[in-house]
């Protein structure tokens, strides 16, 4: 208290003094920042107009225009450029697959004749000379996994009649390897052909 009794007032000037501070970043105040009160130290902004865009927060990470654009571009054009390359060697590619040469048109004088070999079915002697097996009630085969037709993909029952391919022992319902028989003189599961 005694100095304020030791001071007194000499001039009466008005002084105006300018603050620059860092918190909050003021950038994007549209008119100022100031005290928020009297007698506090706490500093934000005034007059904030509605369409000025927010601070970026340390949590969203947002990157400024400039940096934006620079990874829109360095991204853009190579990106463009290898798209291009892709359509060219496309391009390319089908071009050199769609020349195909012309055939010659020039007659031969000589005929050479073709023969063409076919793999018939076999007779019906030679199919009725493959053995016959009645089955009986056990339903007991040769080979125990040979339970189901091949061809027709049903089980065997008993008193079934079924015929044998000789070369290979392979069992079959007597109807289905017959029309088979007819048509190839293969196996239908091992495609051995009779001797």
């Amino acid at each position: 208290m005694e100095l304020q009794q030791q001071c007194r007032v000499i001039l009466n000037a008005p002084i105006e003094v300018q603050l620059t501070w860092f918190e909050p970043n003021c950038v994007y105040c549209v008119e100022e920042c100031a005290f928020k009160s009297d007698t506090g130290l706490e500093v934000g902004c005034f007059n904030v107009a509605s369409t000025a865009p927010t601070p970026p927060t340390p949590s969203t990470g947002g990157l400024p225009m400039s940096a934006k654009y620079g990874i829109a571009i360095g991204v853009g054009i190579p990106g463009l450029l290898c798209l291009i390359w892709l359509t060219c060697y496309r391009c390319k590619r089908v071009m050199v697959n769609s020349q195909i040469p012309q055939p010659n048109t020039r007659l031969s004088t000589s005929i050479v004749p073709q023969h063409i070999a076919f793999v018939m079915g076999l007779d019906g002697p030679t199919i009725e000379s493959y053995p016959k097996t009645l089955l009986g009630e056990s339903r007991e085969l040769p080979n125990p996994n040979d339970n189901t037709c091949p061809i027709c993909l049903s089980e065997y029952k008993p008193k079934e009649m079924l015929r044998t391919i000789p070369e290979c022992n392979h069992y079959f319902h007597v109807n289905c390897i017959d029309e088979w028989l007819k048509i190839s003189a293969t196996c239908p599961i091992c495609r051995n052909s009779p001797d």
